[in-house]
């Protein structure tokens, strides 16, 4: 169907519905008409590419515009055919978003606001772990893509090389991007090896070299205690390593993971484990994924590069452009927020770089 024959549909909806008269109708089919003598290419109505993966955006900021949301949903809508997103939205705007054809999350299990009770880096592996259990119950589903609502993704590489026309993402393997997993994730004797500090059964520390000490570093202190109080936790035994500890990879900006629904159950235990000790989501998310490894023989962790910047270029058009210069290619870029760039600027850069 092209864009001028449901433009036609609609008019004609809304004259059968007295919204317009029938000299509208008629005034519309003479404009269309013009508009294909004189040679105007219509642009391509585009389709959700794949069926078979749920996006989960989540957002963070406290104040978010209800078009923003919409406007985000509608253009991931493109790639993916379901599309949810998670938040600490206030139960007026949760209303809102619903009404407009959102698929919007604003509370947790216990029917309480996310924001109210804990902090958004630990929502987001709750949201993530709600969304698994969720898609896990739906036939043909078969993975959550978590990303945050200032990451933009490039469909093609986060599809590694699967055919363009298939509806199926491939959803075998958790895909992390590169900076997040570094080389750690691609072999699990490296990432043993590379990990930032090791808690053992007796509330002990080790690093690199084996050696226990009783606290880490400066540089791991950040997870250091919340990550100790996880690995104590009874609870927590069935998901350690053999040995009874608990293995920290380095802290990562964690705005974009694809965890497989065969892993759901697994993970939101995890999650929530995580969250109860206030475990930060940039060491809880690597945290989590190093357990699954540990405990699902057949787990495979995929990485693609990410796009961003620690410096005074962190978040400007710059960064973005050297890196669609770059030979590389790379799977995520961040950050590009909407209410900053402006709708225009980021429509450019989201249609550039998602199908790119």
């Amino acid at each position: 169907v092209s864009i001028p024959a449901r433009m036609e549909a609609l008019w004609i909806d809304l004259y059968e519905r007295q919204y317009i008269e029938a000299d509208d109708v008629k005034l519309l089919q003479l404009w269309l008409k013009a508009l294909v003598e004189c040679g105007y290419k219509f642009p391509r109505i585009k389709r959700n590419r794949y069926h078979n993966v749920m996006v989960m955006g989540q957002f963070d900021q406290e104040v978010q515009s209800n078009r923003d949301i919409i406007y985000w949903q509608q253009k991931w809508k493109e790639a993916f055919r379901h599309v949810q997103v998670r938040g600490s939205f206030p139960d007026n705007q949760l209303e809102a978003l619903n009404k407009a054809g959102v698929e919007a999350y604003g509370s947790d299990d216990e029917g309480e606001t996310a924001h109210n009770h804990k902090g958004n880096n630990e929502t987001a592996m709750s949201n993530l772990g709600m969304a698994l259990e969720q898609q896990a119950s739906i036939p043909g589903v078969d993975g959550v893509m978590y990303i945050q609502d200032n990451v933009i993704g490039n469909v093609n590489v986060l599809a590694r090389g699967h055919a363009r026309k298939s509806s199926k993402f491939p959803s075998d393997s958790i895909l992390a991007h590169r900076m997040m997993g570094r080389e750690s994730f691609a072999d699990v004797k490296v990432h043993t090896k590379e990990a930032a500090f090791r808690v053992h059964s007796n509330g002990k520390f080790s690093l690199t070299d084996g050696k226990q000490i009783d606290a880490p570093t400066l540089d791991q202190v950040k997870c250091s205690s919340t990550l100790r109080e996880m690995a104590l936790d009874p609870n927590s035994k069935s998901f350690l390593e053999d040995d009874g500890s608990l293995i920290a990879p380095r802290e990562e900006p964690s705005d974009f993971l694809f965890v497989p629904t065969k892993y759901a159950v697994r993970f939101k235990a995890i999650a929530d484990l995580m969250v109860q000790h206030g475990v930060d989501v940039d060491c809880g998310f690597p945290a989590i994924v190093q357990m699954l490894r540990h405990l699902e023989s057949d787990l495979k962790v995929e990485l693609v590069n990410l796009c961003t910047s620690v410096n005074q270029t962190r978040g400007l058009s710059i960064t973005i452009e050297q890196c669609a210069a770059s030979p590389n290619s790379y799977g995520v870029y961040r950050p590009i927020e909407m209410d900053q760039s402006g709708l225009e600027t980021w429509t450019v850069m989201f249609d550039r770089l998602t199908f790119g």
